[in-house]
C-alpha cells in the first residue's frame, strides 16, 4: 500500500500548475472568441466590400480611372454603357477616342487641370460612338498621386436630354428675340405699370427711344390722369376675368402727336400679376380714320340707294341680309327689321333656290360680278321673275367683304321673250318645232354622239297623197289632218325624242341613243298607228318613212339626204312602208 502524498511536501511549482493549465484555458477561449471575431469582421468587410462593388458598377454615375494620358485603368458598368462598349474591352484604351473631334482639346484641357490640380474640377464632353447617336457628358474629376504614377478619377453623368434641352430653348429664345425683332405690332413688359422691356416696333411706334422707355412710368404715353388710371383698372379687370385684357385708347407720341390703339396685355403669371404682363399695342389710327370715312360714304351711299326705284340689297358671303332699300322692302312687302338678319333663301322659289344661291354666293374677286335671273315669291304668295345684277365688295387683300345686287321685275319681260322664242322655234299650225330649231339641236347631237361613240337615228316621213287632200278638200281640211297625225304620232314618241315638222307634208324625228334596228321598229310603230286614227273621207292616211343612224364619219348633209332617200325608196315601193339601212344594228 502506497503511501499518501502529504501537501505541505509540494514543491511551489507544482502548486501552480492547475492556475496556469485554467489561466491557458481562460486564453485560449479568449483566442477562440477573438477569431470569431476576426472571422465575424472579416464577413463583414467581404459584405461591405460586395456592397461596394454593386454601387460602384450599378451607380447611375459613370466613374473612370484614368492615367495621365487619358486611357481607362478602371470603368464601372455605367461608365461602359455611356461609351457603348463592354468594360473588358475598354481597359487599356483612350477615353479621348470616344470624344468628338470637337470638343477633344475642351476634353483634354480638362484632364491637365485634374492632373495638376488639388481640388474637383468640371467640364463637359460630347460622345462620337459609332452606331449610337451624339451624347453629352458632364465630367467632374479629381486627381490621384500613388507612389509610381499620377492617375485622375472622373465620374461622368449623362446630359443629352439636357443638353438637347438647353439647344431647344436657346432656339426658341431666339426665335423669340426674332419674332419681337420683326413683330409689326409694339410689344413690352411692365410691372406696376413701369415698363420693363420694349420692342424696336414699340419704340418706332411711340417715337421714344428704348432708353426713353425702359424704367419709365407709362404714364408719359397717356393724354391725361383719367385715361391711364382707367386702362390700369380695365385691364386687370379684363386679365382677372378672363386672363387677357383688351381696352382702345388714345396715346401721345413722343412729338405730341395723338395715335388710337388697341392695348391688349396679358400676365407672365396668371397666379402672381405682381410679376407684370406683357403687352401688345397695335396702332388703328388709319382705321379710326377709315371708320369716320366711311360712316360718311355709308350716310351718302343709303342716301342714293333708297331713292331708288330698283331693288337694292347687300349680305354677307353666307346669304345673310344686311342692307334693304325701301324699294326692296316694298316689292317684297316686309319692314327693314324683318329682312335684315336673315337668309335670302326664302325669298327665293323652291326649284330655283339651290341654283340661285350658289350662283349669287359664286361671286369672289375672281367672278366679281354675274347677273342671274330667278323666280321669287312675294308676301301675297306671287312668284315674279327677277333679274338680279350682283356684285363682290372685295376688301384691300381682295378677300369677299359683302355681296351687292340690284334688281328689277322682268316678269312681264320673260313671258314676252319666251313667247318670241317660242314662234321662233314653233310651227305655228302643229305646235312641233319648226325646221330651223332642228337644225341646231341636229348639229348639238351628232356633237355629243360623236364625242361619246352613242347611237343615233333620223326618221323622215312623208304623207302619201297629201296634195290630193288639199286640192279636193281645200287647205283648211289639210291643215286638220296634219294637225290629227301630229297627235297620233306624238303620243308614241318619247321625252328624249325631237319631233319636228320638216315642211310642208314632212315630218323629221331626230331619236337620240336609238340604233338603226330601234328606229326602224319604232318607224313601224308609228305607221301602223296612223292606220288607227279615223278614216278620212273613207280614205286612209298613211305615210312613207326613212329611216337611218348616223355614220360619224358623214355630215349633216349627207346624213340627211340618205334619210330622204330612204324616204323615197318607200315611196316607190308603193307608199305606206318603212325602209332604212341597218347602220347601228346590233
Amino acid at each position: 500500500m502506497k503511501k499518501p502524498i502529504e501537501i505541505a511536501a509540494l514543491s511551489p511549482t507544482e502548486q501552480e500548475s492547475p492556475r496556469l493549465v485554467h489561466e491557458l484555458q481562460v486564453h485560449q477561449v479568449e483566442l477562440e472568441m477573438q477569431n470569431e471575431d476576426l472571422a465575424r469582421m472579416r464577413d463583414q468587410l467581404e459584405q461591405s466590400l460586395e456592397r461596394y462593388v454593386d454601387l460602384y458598377d450599378f451607380a447611375p454615375v459613370g466613374y473612370f480611372t484614368l492615367t495621365d494620358d487619358g486611357i481607362i485603368r478602371e470603368v464601372n458598368l455605367t461608365g461602359a454603357a455611356l461609351l457603348g462598349q463592354e468594360r473588358e474591352r475598354l481597359i487599356g484604351r483612350g477615353f479621348g477616342l470616344f470624344v468628338s473631334k470637337e470638343t477633344l482639346p475642351a476634353f483634354r484641357t480638362f484632364l491637365n487641370r485634374v492632373l495638376v490640380g488639388t481640388s474637383k474640377e468640371f467640364g463637359e464632353a460630347n460622345l462620337s460612338l459609332e452606331k449610337l447617336p451624339p451624347r453629352y457628358l458632364s465630367l467632374v474629376g479629381v486627381g490621384l498621386k500613388t507612389e509610381h504614377e499620377r492617375l485622375c478619377r472622373v465620374a461622368t453623368l449623362d446630359i443629352t436630354e439636357h443638353h438637347r434641352m438647353e439647344v431647344a430653348l436657346q432656339a426658341s429664345e431666339a426665335r423669340l428675340q426674332s419674332i419681337l425683332r420683326v413683330a409689326p405690332v409694339g410689344i413690352g413688359v411692365v410691372r406696376d405699370r413701369i415698363i420693363q422691356d420694349a420692342n424696336d416696333a414699340l419704340c418706332r411706334l411711340t417715337g421714344y427711344t428704348r432708353e426713353e422707355l425702359v424704367g419709365r412710368s407709362a404714364r408719359q404715353l397717356y393724354l391725361n390722369d383719367e385715361d391711364f388710371d382707367w386702362v390700369g383698372l380695365e385691364k386687370y379687370r379684363q386679365i382677372v376675368e378672363r386672363g387677357i385684357g383688351t381696352v382702345e385708347v388714345r396715346w401721345r407720341r413722343q412729338d405730341g402727336a395723338s395715335i388710337d390703339i388697341i392695348l391688349s396685355s396679358a400676365p407672365l403669371n396668371a397666379a402672381d400679376l405682381a410679376q407684370g404682363v406683357t403687352f401688345t399695342v397695335l396702332d388703328i389710327t388709319e382705321r379710326k380714320q377709315a371708320e369716320e370715312l366711311l360712316k360718311l360714304s355709308e350716310a351718302r351711299y343709303r342716301a342714293i340707294v333708297e331713292g331708288q326705284t330698283d331693288l337694292v340689297y347687300r349680305c354677307l358671303p353666307d346669304g345673310t341680309l344686311t342692307f334693304v332699300n325701301v324699294a326692296y322692302c316694298r316689292y317684297f312687302g316686309r319692314a327693314p327689321e324683318d329682312l335684315l338678319g336673315t337668309n335670302i333663301a326664302p325669298l327665293v322659289l323652291d326649284t330655283d333656290r339651290a341654283d340661285t344661291l350658289a350662283q349669287v354666293l359664286s361671286c369672289d374677286a375672281g367672278h366679281p360680278n354675274n347677273i342671274q335671273e330667278h323666280q321669287v315669291v312675294r308676301a301675297d304668295g306671287a312668284h315674279r321673275w327677277m333679274q338680279w345684277h350682283n356684285q363682290a365688295v372685295l376688301d384691300d387683300d381682295n378677300a369677299l367683304i359683302e355681296i351687292q345686287g340690284i334688281g328689277r321685275d322682268i316678269t312681264e319681260q320673260r313671258a314676252m321673250e319666251l313667247e318670241l322664242h317660242r314662234l321662233a322655234t314653233t310651227d305655228l299650225l302643229t305646235g312641233l318645232f319648226n325646221r330651223r330649231y332642228l337644225l341646231a339641236v341636229l348639229e348639238t347631237e351628232i356633237e355629243r354622239a360623236r364625242r361619246h361613240g352613242r347611237p343615233l337615228a333620223l326618221i323622215l316621213f312623208d304623207l302619201d297623197h297629201f296634195k290630193q287632200i288639199n286640192d279636193t278638200y281645200g287647205h283648211d281640211q289639210g291643215d286638220r289632218v296634219l294637225q290629227a297625225v301630229v297627235a297620233q304620232v306624238r303620243g308614241r314618241l318619247r321625252r328624249s325624242d325631237v319631233f319636228a315638222r320638216w315642211g310642208g307634208e314632212e315630218f323629221l324625228i331626230l331619236a337620240p341613243e336609238t340604233t338603226g334596228s330601234d328606229a326602224v321598229a319604232l318607224a313601224e310603230t308609228l305607221r301602223a298607228a296612223l292606220h288607227e286614227r279615223p278614216r278620212f273621207d273613207d280614205e286612209l292616211v298613211t305615210a312613207s318613212f326613212g329611216v337611218t343612224a348616223y355614220q360619224p364619219e358623214e355630215t349633216l348633209d349627207q346624213w340627211l339626204k340618205r334619210a330622204d332617200e330612204w324616204m323615197y325608196a318607200s315611196k316607190r315601193q308603193g307608199r305606206d312602208r318603212v325602209s332604212g339601212d341597218k347602220v347601228g344594228v346590233p
